[in-house]
């Protein structure tokens, strides 16, 4: 309990603390009160009677002071007074004299502090062994002393000082006072008690007995204070001094301490001020200038804290204030808003299309969407028209990412991604030519101009990752080579009898070949497992003349490289589909693989006939031009010359080391600057990646280069160059004259296109009389090298009188190359058609409109960006999966599709009309497909005498017994995703409860041992199917393993599974599930769940085999590589 400034002194008495004195913080425990003086309850009188209620915490009643100390420190039990002998008691019968203070408690305490410790200003009356001595009281305090008989009297000292003349001092005034105190020792003590707060002594002069004549009396002021200052002497020698000691303690100022309640003295007071016109002494003045620094700083921050908290308060005021204000604003927005589209229901279609009639027709569409969406209530039952559905496929098309936040924070009325891709479900994603897509072309050709709708066919590969998938909409198994439908009845009877007048017109076609063949080889049986997944996507894109858009025309799935056979059809029939759909094609671009150089033989393409007779044109102006990509002639010709590392002309050797002393030359300048500082020891020894790098090649054969070479050949001739290149002419030249063939084969603005007549026909004609004459030095040189070789031959042969024959005439039909046969072929293939298509487009008859044509619409760049796209947008793996490249195919041709041209008058919603309106031959192959899934799954349901479900094991050891084919079913997972198809299959029970019941067990404690499984994996939410449902899927997952292990794994893999059942149900019917009136329908729907499931697992369960072996093979390979 916490006591008062005042009490505190009273209390240090009551409590013995071996002198520590109280604090401000400290306590004292209720078990020292006794518990009269303790108030635990506030007593309160309501209508007369009183009530008690219990105080949180405890009071003292006034004066209580602590009286119980059951548990005394060591050093606060008082010693016990020892009782003498009765011989060793004093006789005498002088009276003794005991105090009783007749005050009030605190002068009660004061005086017992008094008797009990004489050197700390208490007035000490009694001896503890010998009594003592009375004294003589002042009057102020004679009616407080009671005098007893009963004090000893004092034994005389034992030899006479002055001291025993200390009594006859004058006392300064009449509060002074004088007593004998004996203890260990006589002491003389003078008390000077004082009126102003109250009867107290505060001044003390104590003299001990004299053992020599001199004495060190002690001073203690205000009953703590020792004072050993200046003001009085520290030793007294005679009476006189002592008179004097008095006289300067009684004009001794006390100290006035603090002035502070909390802190009225310093620690270090010695309770004396220096002279009379100070108040305080030196260390209650620091002390008080302290508290007053502390005082001032804590009012500081209290009003630091009360200024924050005013501006807290008012900031809180203010913040209300704003959020009623803003309340009270939205409130009224709301009611302008609700205002505002009460305004847009009663407004009229023919004031609001009048009020947007200024507006583009986008922004006129989003404007009518959000009229539309004022009188709905939610999203649901929104109609959209079909521009406005254009535009937002469109913008899913672009960014799915902002579609859906446009969506999601309500920026404008658009549709929701389900039906964006049920538009876009129509043009469904497959492999092969479609009949919507060149519908849609054929739409959107008729508001193009002829020169827009005139181009090349570009054709390329691309490597994909072999794996299956299960296709939920055809149902079959997907992943394998697939080329399309495999004719073109899709397309009409005029497009077939095109195809058919096409392959007879080429050399060694026959016109009875149709693409029934292709398909036959298509759909050949498959052999062993992977053996026919498709590894390589093969695109066909058209690619105009003039106007920025491409449009990618079909994609198909093969083993490897499609062969010349293949490929030859597959440009036959885009050329004759893009030129029914009004489109012209006037070129086939490709690279330089081997399958496509076959396939310009089989349109009769060679180095002396570099263009083949149009299919669809019979006028003999019009051919079909065929292009090699030129950026990778370009690589085959720097590829050529690593591998060569000397080529042999008329003008000099065109050698690799050319190329190596320019880097050489370079490199010794570390710091400063180079001659070819893009030219790298990459650019002329390329690895198997750097070979595939364009750029690389176009900075080999850059003039820059052959500036290098010439520069460091005029320092040799200074004495500073190298000598690798004193023969470094020719390689120069080569250089400069590649380059400026380079910009001719690749010119994209309408300024550096190639015009006839113009600088660039001359670089053109002077590169192919370039090759002409080196091919033919390289040919004679050939010649006259074999012919010497030949003779040498025939005269060694003579020798020996042996029959030979000379093969001179074979030797000059031989040929040398100058890069390799490919490239050479290419080169000149592609430079002549350039120029022959160059004069068919510019020529006045006939006049196409043609001025110029940018060569770089004769490359694959467009197509090769298509494929870096498509990398990108299958996640990290560098080679996408056969399902994922057809789907993203499927949205990228869908948006070149409907984005009309710019200027056209057609719209996109014209062309998505024509989009959604077309019915696929997918979709009705499909649908042919799903009907006989139907049907086969009713046959297999009638099929057999069916049993009562508690015959069920009857059925099984029937099929046992009939069927040989053993394979152990893992019980465990069977019953596990049982319990999952319960689940899923809940739905379409129809609202019966017989057929809820049917699906799982009624109580789970008549679970068996195989429903082990889902014991250990639920959490309380698994389903325990029931036994009938068990056994059912059971009996489909018998004839699955069936099938398995009978067939590989092919497109048709599901309707080989129903084969099974077929032949199963016809002996032993299949169980069913369910009430007698639905059981047939519920158990078809189970089947399906089932069967398709089951498809997905085997499909997985073939991509993770095939990683396997692939990561076996390779390792394989590598430790052959090793050894």
């Amino acid at each position: 309990m916490g006591i008062d400034d005042i009490s505190r002194s009273e209390w240090e008495v009551l409590i013995r603390r071996d002198g520590k004195p109280f604090t401000r913080s400290e306590r004292v425990c209720s078990i020292h009160f006794n518990e009269s003086n303790i108030i635990k309850f506030d007593e309160f009188v309501i209508n007369g009677e009183v009530k008690r209620l219990p105080r949180e915490h405890f009071k003292l009643k006034p004066g209580a002071k602590p009286e119980i100390f059951p548990d005394y420190p060591p050093y606060y039990k008082p010693k016990p007074k020892k009782r003498k002998s009765p011989k060793k008691r004093s006789s005498s019968t002088t009276p003794a004299i005991q105090v009783r203070a007749e005050g009030n408690d605190r002068e009660e305490a004061i005086l017992e502090r008094e008797i009990e410790n004489p050197l700390e200003n208490v007035l000490v009356l009694v001896d503890e062994e010998t009594g003592i001595q009375p004294v003589n009281i002042p009057p102020i305090v004679a009616g407080e002393i009671e005098i007893k008989p009963n004090i000893p009297a004092i034994p005389p000292a034992p030899e006479a000082t002055w001291f025993d003349e200390i009594d006859t001092l004058i006392l300064p005034n009449g509060n002074w006072t004088k007593c004998d105190v004996i203890r260990k020792e006589k002491k003389k003590v003078f008390v000077h008690i004082s009126e102003e707060n109250g009867i107290q002594i505060d001044k003390t002069v104590v003299f001990p007995a004299l053992m020599n004549q001199n004495c060190e009396p002690k001073i203690v002021l205000r009953g703590t204070c020792c004072y050993e200052g200046d003001l009085v002497k520290k030793t007294v020698y005679n009476l006189k001094e002592a008179q004097d000691l008095l006289e300067a303690v009684h004009k001794i100022k006390l100290c006035g301490g603090t002035g502070i309640l909390e802190n009225p003295y310093s620690k270090n007071c010695d309770g004396a001020a220096k002279s009379l016109k100070m108040i305080r002494c030196d260390p209650c003045h620091k002390e008080r200038k302290k508290l007053r620094r502390m005082e001032k700083k804590e009012e500081m921050i209290k009003e630091k804290l009360e200024q924050k908290r005013k501006q807290k308060n008012n900031s809180i005021r203010n913040l209300k204030t704003s959020k009623y204000k803003l309340q009270e604003k939205i409130k009224r927005y709301r009611k302008k808003i609700a205002d505002a589209m009460e305004a847009c229901r009663k407004t009229k279609k023919e004031v609001l299309d009048k009020a947007i009639k200024s507006l583009p027709e986008a922004q006129q569409e989003a404007v009518r969407s959000i009229f539309d969406a004022s009188h709905r209530k939610g999203p649901r039952g929104r109609r959209y028209t079909i521009e406005w559905v254009y535009e937002c496929m469109l913008m899913r098309i672009k960014s799915p990412v902002l579609y859906a936040h446009i969506r999601k924070h309500k920026i404008l009325v658009i549709p929701s991604e389900t039906t964006i891709k049920r538009y876009l479900k129509n043009y469904t994603g497959t492999y092969g030519f479609q009949a919507s897509l060149f519908e849609m072309l054929s739409q959107k050709g008729k508001e193009m101009s002829p020169q827009k709708k005139r181009g090349v066919i570009l054709i390329d590969e691309m490597k994909l990752t072999a794996g299956t998938y299960f296709d939920l909409e055809a149902l079959k198994v997907g992943g394998f080579v697939d080329f399309g439908a495999g004719d073109l009845s899709a397309f009409g009877d005029e497009k077939v009898e095109a195809y058919e007048a096409a392959v007879g017109q080429l050399p060694g076609g026959d016109p009875q070949e149709t693409a029934e063949r292709r398909q036959q080889r298509n759909s050949m049986k498959k052999g062993t497992r992977g053996e026919h997944l498709g590894d390589h996507a093969l695109v066909v894109m058209f690619q105009p003349f003039q106007g920025a858009w491409v449009q990618n025309l079909a994609c198909f799935l093969t083993k490897g490289a499609a062969s010349e056979d293949e490929l030859t059809k597959i440009v036959l029939e885009a050329i004759i589909l893009l030129e029914n759909s009004g489109f012209l094609v006037d070129g086939v671009v490709t690279d330089g693989a081997t399958w496509n150089r076959s396939m310009w033989t089989r349109f009769g393409v060679s180095e002396s006939n570099p263009s083949s007779v149009h299919p669809c044109d019979s006028n003999p102006d019009r051919r079909l031009f065929f292009f090699s990509d030129y950026p990778h002639l370009l690589k085959c010709m720097r590829n050529c010359l690593a591998s060569k590392k000397i080529i042999h002309t008329q003008e000099g050797d065109v050698k690799l080391d050319h190329w190596d002393a320019v880097v050489e030359a370079d490199e010794l300048r570390l710091y400063g600057n180079r001659e070819a500082p893009r030219l790298t020891k990459e650019h002329i020894h390329p690895d198997a990646w750097s070979k595939m790098r364009c750029n690389l090649a176009w900075q080999f054969w850059s003039t820059s280069t052959a500036a290098a070479m010439e520069c460091y050949r005029y320092q040799m001739e200074d004495g500073t160059g190298t000598s690798k290149l004193a023969d470094s002419e020719a390689s120069s030249k080569l250089c400069r004259l590649v380059d400026r063939l380079s910009d001719c084969m690749n010119s994209r603005t309408p300024v550096a296109a190639l015009r006839p007549n113009s600088e660039m026909i001359k670089t053109i004609d002077e590169f192919l009389n370039w090759m002409k004459e080196t091919q033919d030095y390289l040919t004679n040189k050939m010649h006259e090298a074999k012919l010497k070789a030949e003779k040498a031959r025939v005269a060694f042969l003579a020798k020996r009188n042996k029959r030979f024959r000379c093969a001179q005439s074979n030797i000059l039909k031989e040929r040398d190359w100058v890069f390799s046969e490919s490239t050479d072929v290419g080169l000149k293939v592609t430079l002549e058609n350039t120029k022959s298509l160059l004069q068919y487009l510019c020529s006045d008859k006939p006049n196409l409109g043609y001025k110029y044509l940018m060569t770089s619409r004769l490359n694959q760049d467009a197509l090769e960006r298509f494929f870096g796209l498509m990398r990108q947008s299958c996640g990290g793996n560098t080679h996408p999966e056969a399902r994922m490249f057809v789907q993203l195919f499927r949205l990228l041709s869908v948006y070149s599709l409907v984005k009309p041209l710019k200027g056209s008058n057609i719209t996109g919603g014209d062309m998505l009309k024509t989009l959604m309106s077309l019915d696929d031959l997918r979709n009705m192959t499909n649908n042919e497909r799903k009907k006989e899934f139907d049907k086969r799954l009713d046959e297999i349901i009638d099929g057999g005498d069916h049993y009562e479900p508690g015959h069920i094991e009857d059925v099984v050891a029937r099929l046992e017994d009939h069927d040989y084919f053993k394979e152990s079913i893992d019980e465990f997972a069977l019953v596990y995703v049982s319990g999952f198809a319960a689940r899923r299959s809940a739905r379409f029970t129809e609202g019966c409860s017989d057929c809820e019941e049917a699906l799982t067990l009624k109580e789970k404690d008549s679970a068996t041992d195989e429903h082990l499984l889902i014991k250990l994996k639920t959490r309380g939410y698994l389903l325990f199917p029931s036994n009938e449902l068990v056994n059912t899927l059971r009996y489909i997952e018998h004839q699955i393993l069936k099938a398995c292990y009978e067939n590989d794994l092919e497109e048709n893999f599901l309707f080989l599974v129903l084969d099974n059942l077929e032949k199963s149900s016809a002996k032993v019917a299949m169980p069913l599930v369910g009430c007698p009136l639905h059981r047939e329908q519920l158990t078809k729907y189970i089947m399906k769940f089932y069967l398709v499931l089951r498809m997905h697992f085997a499909c997985r369960r073939w991509n993770e085999r095939t990683k396997e072996l692939k990561k076996k093979q390779r390792r394989h390979r590598k430790e052959a590589h090793l050894t």
